[in-house]
């Protein structure tokens, strides 16, 4: 297993191969510019478009993302679970799934997890030239340096649910989005400055992993999806977007 080869990572090429290696899997793939912005007109959860169409799109691309509900399969559809407060997430996760979620939800051969910007969100620059580079970090409010190894960073994880128990739109909580509607950005380089960086839970520890090493994601059943939008219901914080 091996991060993301950068020296082409920012170049046309590379965006097409690895949105192709994505449309592939059965994703609605969104390519973004550098503030993680669709770079197409309109676009939509509930269809995709065909591959030559969005191939042409991808010239401008400074990232690429994924839809939630949206996937190429008569039996699933695509959930994001996108974790905010890493640490809260953490203990939901753990109320749902069990103690090992790490291993079931992000431990398989066809698991779909990864990193996002580090924390405090959006209060954190970062100088990395390239992905796996431990890159020097500055914290805008406070004028901390730290390495990029030192901070923490969100998450997201991509799940398969069967079709039937697709809820009508994105769940929102302060930890936790359980994304339907929007799309999350999975490659390319995030605002912060640092590499979305995908990884598997293995041996106790995540570890990063290329591109081309993800998979469609864990299948979880409507009862544990049920009783992870329960939870969230009772966060402070929480909303339902159509």
């Amino acid at each position: 297993m091996k991060g993301q080869e950068d020296n082409s990572q920012g170049t046309n090429k590379t965006f097409v191969h690895v949105a192709k290696l994505l449309y592939g899997l059965g994703f609605n793939v969104i390519p973004v510019d550098g503030n993680k912005r669709p770079i197409i007109d309109s676009w939509s959860s509930d269809s995709r478009l065909p591959w030559g169409e969005l191939e042409r799109r991808l010239g401008k691309a400074k990232g690429l993302a994924i839809t939630g509900r949206y996937f190429n399969s008569e039996d699933y559809d695509v959930v994001i679970l996108d974790l905010d407060d890493v640490d809260v997430a953490f203990e939901v996760l753990g109320k749902v799934f069990g103690e090992q979620w790490q291993v079931r939800l992000c431990g398989q051969e066809w698991s779909f997890c990864g990193l996002t910007g580090p924390r405090p969100k959006g209060e954190v620059k970062c100088n990395c030239d390239v992905p796996d580079q431990d890159c020097e970090c500055v914290n805008t409010e406070t004028g901390e340096r730290r390495k990029l190894s030192e901070l923490q960073r969100g998450m997201y994880i991509v799940v398969r649910v069967p079709k039937r128990c697709l809820p009508g739109g994105s769940v929102r909580s302060d930890a936790v989005e359980v994304m339907v509607s929007n799309y999350e950005v999975v490659y390319g380089r995030h605002p912060s400055g640092v590499y979305y960086q995908p990884v598997r839970f293995v041996n106790g520890r995540w570890t990063p992993i290329g591109i081309e090493d993800v998979g469609q994601g864990e299948v979880i059943n409507c009862d544990e999806l049920k009783a992870l939008i329960t939870l969230l219901k009772q966060s402070p914080v929480y909303t339902l977007e159509e």
